[in-house]
């Protein structure tokens, strides 16, 4: 297995997961065992036991394989940074004028640090910052900091940033990229614009305290549905079922989610700080290597903003 990253890249997830192992009360890797192989081994430890504390010991929709068996053995790593210049213009004429390779938009959007969904991470960005009062556009160009940031860290070409920020160069762009967004979280998850706000303004947590301004902001039409809702919820809370009402049909199209899963919710409190108070989202988060604070925002904003 060949890995580009560099040591001090290598050293800052090695940091990261001993810390989330010892907040998730997992024994951290022995010094005798430190390598690749142990890492990702303790990850799947770490994806265990966070879905495990998260879902109430339930298991995880998502599986970290672990790579130390005894019937299996274990791949070798070795790093070739130092070695292998992996910035992309030291590569530029061989890629674009030998194999004729083109970036093209549509398929390069920021970094990889962003996982999966970086359409998304920067539209749920902006659904945060609209739900706490500072409009949608704001929070998208909180998020293209942090990003600008992570692409510096890792030697992007001044052409590459600019063709990844090129999307977003105005507010009518960031509000095109918010439409690609929506149709994607549908296309590909099944997920209702209404659903992706209920995922940032987790209005069903802390005793229901965020459900009114939910209502307010993201279905004001529905706000005199409130205590209704609320106690068409509490009723689910306290053991009972998804009725067939008009408001149990409200609460399934906003939040799309069972009675077991909603009772879970009820039961729970949300992400919020830099530490994230303890929560199971707030120990992954506590020593990401890829977050930053941002430092000019209105009062009671989120300020930490993390690509996990």
């Amino acid at each position: 297995m060949i890995t580009g990253d560099s040591r001090r890249e290598v050293a800052s997830y090695w940091k990261w997961v001993q810390r989330t192992a010892g907040l998730f009360s997992l024994p951290p890797i022995d010094r005798r065992e430190a390598g690749w192989p142990a890492l990702f081994g303790k990850l799947a430890e770490i994806s265990d036991a966070y879905y495990g504390s998260l879902l109430g010991g339930a298991g995880g929709p998502y599986t970290f394989p672990h790579v130390v068996r005894d019937v299996v053995a274990a791949p070798e790593y070795f790093g070739v940074f130092e070695e292998a210049s992996y910035e992309y213009w030291t590569h530029q004429e061989f890629l674009e004028g030998f194999l004729g390779f083109r970036l093209r938009e549509d398929a390069f959007n920021f970094t990889e640090s962003d996982c999966r969904n970086p359409l998304l991470m920067a539209h749920l960005r902006g659904l945060l910052a609209d739900f706490e009062g500072r409009g949608y556009v704001a929070g998208v160009r909180e998020y293209l900091h942090l990003v600008t940031l992570l692409m510096e860290r890792k030697s992007y070409s001044r052409e590459m940033i600019s063709l990844a920020l090129a999307p977003y160069g105005d507010d009518a762009g960031i509000l095109e990229r918010r439409r690609l967004a929506e149709e994607h979280a549908w296309r590909q998850y099944r997920i209702t614009p209404l659903q992706l706000r209920a995922m940032v303004a987790s209005p069903l947590t802390d005793g229901m305290v965020r459900l009114e301004s939910f209502l307010r902001w993201a279905c004001p039409g529905d706000v005199a549905l409130a205590p209704a809702v609320r106690e068409y919820l509490e009723g689910i809370r306290r053991g009972g079922g998804a009725a067939e009402s008009r408001v149990g049909r409200w609460v399934e199209e906003a939040f799309g989610l069972s009675a077991p899963s909603l009772r879970l919710l009820l039961g729970r409190s949300a992400v919020s700080g830099a530490g994230g108070g303890g929560t199971e989202l707030g120990v992954l988060r506590a020593g990401d290597p890829h977050k930053t604070r941002l430092e000019v925002l209105g009062q009671g904003a989120n300020r930490i903003i993390t690509g996990r």
